[in-house]
């Protein structure tokens, strides 16, 4: 448990802040100490795990609970702390359960009434517009909302589509400079907007393409591909210009 790891942990950290002391105090090597330690650690470690330290915080726990609880409500000026949740029916469908629900709310407008399967785990969170779907009593507050989550997600998808522009307007300027300069271009863009490596794409496409794959295909892209070295290679050594590793002349 947490308490269980805390409390070796905590322990670890003094001992060897204590064998650093040791060290110092005895001229000692550290490293040495730390490899007792490590040892100690090792083979007694089911030992150590073993504390009392859980048992004694849930003894102290329930014997100062009522002192506990006062002093934390006087700090907190008596606010509820207690959660709480009542049933308020079962329906036939969803669209009666969410009526329900509105009336509810009207007579009980402190409350938050939420609607789910019975038998099922639905999410719970404090806020609950961090669950799913909410509805707010004021109507103008429910479309305003509405509103926002519309809005965030075209920002989304604006955002997405000025990043897909921009790689393809840098990937078309990066083919003109390849032209003029007679550089071999080495990434190109597919229709995902995904960047991506020119020497294996036509192979990939061509394996994707198909509906079915033989074995003969799976053996080529793996053993024949442009990409493949079966041969003595410098591991891309020669093509170096300048560099440390770059062959001189």
């Amino acid at each position: 448990s947490f308490l269980k790891k805390w409390d070796f942990n905590k322990s670890m950290e003094k001992f060897v802040q204590f064998l650093n002391f040791i060290s110092f105090k005895y001229s000692v090597s550290f490293e040495d100490l730390s490899a007792d330690l490590k040892e100690f650690v090792s083979e007694e470690k089911g030992n150590l795990i073993n504390t009392v330290f859980e048992d004694e915080y849930k003894t102290f726990i329930d014997n100062n609970e009522e002192e506990l609880d006062k002093k934390f409500n006087i700090e907190h000026n008596f606010q509820t702390s207690m959660r709480g949740l009542k049933i308020r029916g079962s329906y036939p469908t969803v669209e009666e359960a969410e009526l329900r629900a509105k009336m509810l709310r009207e007579v009980d407008p402190t409350h938050d009434v939420f609607v789910g399967p019975v038998g099922m785990w639905m999410p719970w969170h404090p806020e609950p517009y961090k669950t799913g779907r909410v509805e707010y009593m004021e109507e103008e507050l429910n479309q305003l909302m509405s509103e926002k989550n519309k809005n965030d997600v075209n920002a989304k998808t604006v955002f997405e589509e000025r990043v897909k522009e921009t790689k393809q307007n840098a990937i078309k300027e990066n083919i003109e400079k390849a032209t003029k300069s007679g550089n071999v271009l080495t990434q190109t863009i597919d229709k995902e907007g995904n960047l991506i490596g020119i020497n294996n794409n036509s192979q990939i496409d061509n394996l994707l393409n198909n509906d079915t794959i033989s074995s003969a295909d799976v053996c080529k892209e793996l053993f024949e591909g442009e990409n493949v070295v079966t041969g003595k290679s410098d591991n891309g050594q020669s093509k170096l210009v300048s560099g440390p590793f770059a062959n001189k002349q």
